[in-house]
């Protein structure tokens, strides 16, 4: 008898990767696949013991949102659950949640029904049967249960092997929630080199994705300008609230760039508007990679640049590096390359996560004025102990 052991791998020191081990059979190699966290669900599920392995069942529930879909048997198991959007099933990802909670299930492994869309961090929405976690909660105290969102194409690979009513293991030891408190928040900027043309040749602070690959050998490529099909950058008109209505053709298709051989062992250039498709670095970074990019460069909306780009937990192994320029450089680099001009950078390499920092050259410092600050001690006025009074004397 086969069985399926489901192991979801987290992000721990430097690790960014989240997702699920399959193994079929004693004698088979575990294989990965990814699962992206819920914003609500607790970084540390109360049924998780750090020297103890949790090993459950995992019992397939059909999408649900009936009562009926969960059976007895899921009451301290996991639950995975089949997302589906026909006329039967009209309820919120926070309901079927919710009923698995009632049902007594520890974690939901959400399988998605959007062919090709990447795996995001699900957001809570109020609903009564659960009326004490508050609306768009990223508590971890919000909900104690572990949840992910895995993709369709993994969801299905899994479900193939997982009859309705036949229960597989499924081991969480070692899940995390995505929270914004454990993001890096100190760090200086990375350096993107341009080499050619000489008009821009310099070294460029760049943002660096928190979810970058922990070594990368430094590469130096061209730089190629993304050209999106249109079904991948689609305009609006007001028909639906849901990416899914826009994308579906764009996530979907094999190819999303019109250029996509240009793109190939090159350094890929993004310039707003993104992509609506693709509203994540982690998305573009994702996007690119699999278009064969060997790097890949976000030009920012303006010219404030943050140290790291958010988040650093994802549900797929990053190969290639992305980065992050300001506005004006990112508006140098398109003028070149939309002018057919050959534009060569380095993306430099990667040591624990990081390029190497970004020092502004030298004659930046002499536009800086100098400021001494002389610190002056005197004793308490009115007193006779050693006690003393701070006196600042600001000197340019």
């Amino acid at each position: 008898m086969l069985s399926l052991i489901v192991q979801l791998l987290v992000s721990t020191g430097t690790a960014k990767f989240v997702g699920v081990d399959v193994t079929l059979g004693s004698d088979s190699a575990p294989t990965e696949y990814g699962c992206m966290p819920a914003q609500f669900s607790t970084s540390q599920p109360s049924f998780v013991s750090t020297q103890t392995t949790k090993i459950m069942n995992v019992i397939y529930c059909q999408d649900g949102c009936a009562e009926s879909d969960f059976p007895v048997s899921v009451e301290g198991e996991t639950a995975i659950i089949r997302l589906v959007t026909d006329s039967s099933s009209t309820c919120s990802i926070s309901s079927r949640i919710a009923r698995a909670k009632q049902a007594g299930a520890l974690g939901v492994i959400l399988a998605n029904h959007i062919v090709g869309e990447v795996p995001y961090p699900l957001s809570w929405d109020y609903t009564s049967l659960l009326p004490t976690v508050p609306d768009r909660t990223k508590s971890s105290s919000g909900i104690d249960m572990a949840v992910c969102l895995m993709s369709y194409a993994n969801s299905m690979l899994i479900l193939s092997d997982l009859a309705p009513s036949t229960g597989k293991t499924v081991d969480w030891s070692k899940f995390q929630r995505w929270d914004r408190a454990n993001e890096p928040s100190t760090g200086t900027h990375t350096v993107l080199s341009v080499l050619s043309p000489m008009a821009i040749k310099d070294d460029w602070p760049a943002a660096q994705a928190s979810f970058n690959p922990e070594t990368w050998d430094a590469v130096s490529a061209d730089v190629v300008l993304a050209q999106w099909s249109d079904d991948c950058l689609p305009t609006p008109l007001g028909e639906s609230q849901y990416l899914s209505y826009y994308c579906d053709k764009c996530w979907r298709a094999t190819t999303k760039f019109v250029n996509v051989d240009q793109i190939q062992n090159n350094i890929l250039l993004y310039t707003r508007p993104y992509s609506i498709c693709y509203p994540y670095f982690y998305d573009l970074a994702l996007t690119g990679q699999t278009a064969g990019a060997t790097g890949v460069v976000a030009s920012l909306a303006n010219n404030e640049l943050p140290v790291y780009l958010a988040p650093h937990l994802i549900p797929y192994r990053m190969v290639a590096p992305l980065l992050a320029v300001q506005q004006s450089v990112g508006k140098f680099l398109t003028e070149a390359t939309s002018a057919d001009i050959r534009v060569q950078a380095i993306i430099h390499a990667i040591s624990n996560g990081v390029g190497p920092s970004y020092f502004p050259p030298a004659e930046y410092h002499k536009s800086l004025p100098e400021t001494d600050l002389s610190v002056q001690c005197s004793p308490v006025r009115g007193g006779t102990g050693s006690g003393g009074v701070v006196q600042h004397d600001v000197t340019k």
